[in-house]
């Protein structure tokens, strides 16, 4: 399980902790990038619009009353789960920043997440919601999953990476960039002829 790094550092893979947080954060502000432009192309017309629109219609009902609109037409996701995706991209944007032990709190039970859930279904079941409640829990319950998809990056940076010196030897704890500090691959050395619990 990935854990907070004690001293700040993280074990990645081949691309640097700055690397990898900025790959991610512009993959997922590109989604984000797709919902805005399918109303922008729906209003200068053409084929991308359509397009635009089906990416997202596996994974959203966009019903145009339920969803905000820019240009006069509907955004391609609802209410919700615009809610969903601007919480995951700002976590993933956010939490390396945020204080370590809340981050720590949260890898070491990954459960708790499920609390932030709590509000949405709550709204999901009221009849009278508004576009600003339904974006709002959708937020609260996505902005921590961020987290989870931060450290199994971390941690599948660190796998990916050969271990230092080439054959063997544990993986490498880089000093603490200001991005992606929050986890590490802890791995603990064992010696030969001893048993894997065995202490010094």
């Amino acid at each position: 399980m990935p854990q907070v790094a004690p001293g700040g550092g993280v074990a990645h893979g081949g691309v640097g902790g700055r690397a990898l947080h900025a790959s991610l954060v512009a993959v997922f502000a590109a989604g984000l990038g797709l919902v805005a432009a399918a109303p922008w192309a729906a209003h200068r017309g053409g084929w991308a619009a359509p397009l635009l629109y089906a990416v997202f219609d596996p994974v959203c009902h966009q019903i145009a009353e339920r969803s905000f609109h820019l240009w006069n037409e509907p955004l391609a996701v609802c209410h919700r789960c615009t809610g969903l995706y601007l919480g995951f991209t700002l976590g993933i944007l956010i939490w390396p920043f945020l204080p370590r032990a809340a981050a720590a709190r949260l890898l070491g039970r990954p459960r708790w997440i499920l609390a932030f859930s709590a509000p949405l279904a709550i709204d999901v079941l009221l009849v009278a919601n508004s576009a600003g409640s339904r974006v709002l829990t959708g937020l609260v319950a996505a902005f921590p999953v961020a987290l989870l998809a931060l450290a199994a990056a971390a941690q599948l940076a660190a796998k990916l990476r050969p271990p230092s010196g080439g054959r063997s030897g544990p993986a490498t704890s880089i000093p603490p960039p200001p991005v992606l500090r929050l986890v590490t691959v802890q791995r603990t050395p064992t010696r030969r002829g001893s048993a894997p619990g065995d202490s010094t």
